[in-house]
């Protein structure tokens, strides 16, 4: 397979994810909504930044507290999220890839609703 026809392969597996979760959804808008949300995913994995060195631990460890994760990506709903973990007292954090969450924060932004959901 090359990566096109796998892509095309996953999108048409959401897209049938979609109308058997929504049998009343037409094929046509569970197309189009699937080939958002492999898009968006797509863009999610560009959001990772590479690590310099990957043998040095220290480039993986990058403690940010509560606050500093808020400022990264401030329209993420960090407090449901702490609090859904279990975790609504955590104050510091260890973050592998501290560029992400600025590159998904920006994501997030300019994505509409409907994909995210």
């Amino acid at each position: 397979y090359k990566k096109k026809d796998i892509i095309l392969a996953y999108q048409k597996h959401v897209a049938s994810t979609l109308v058997f979760v929504n049998p009343g959804l037409a094929s046509s808008d569970s197309e189009k909504q699937a080939a958002r949300i492999v898009s968006f995913e797509q863009a999610l994995a560009a959001c990772f930044v590479g690590v310099k060195d990957p043998e040095n631990p220290e480039t993986w460890y990058h403690r940010i507290n509560r606050d500093g994760v808020k400022e990264r990506a401030p329209n993420l709903p960090w407090e449901e999220y702490f609090r859904g973990l279990g975790k609504a007292d955590i104050v510091d954090i260890d973050v592998t890839n501290p560029g992400f969450l600025n590159n998904l924060n920006a994501l997030i932004v300019k994505t509409d609703l409907e994909t995210l959901q």
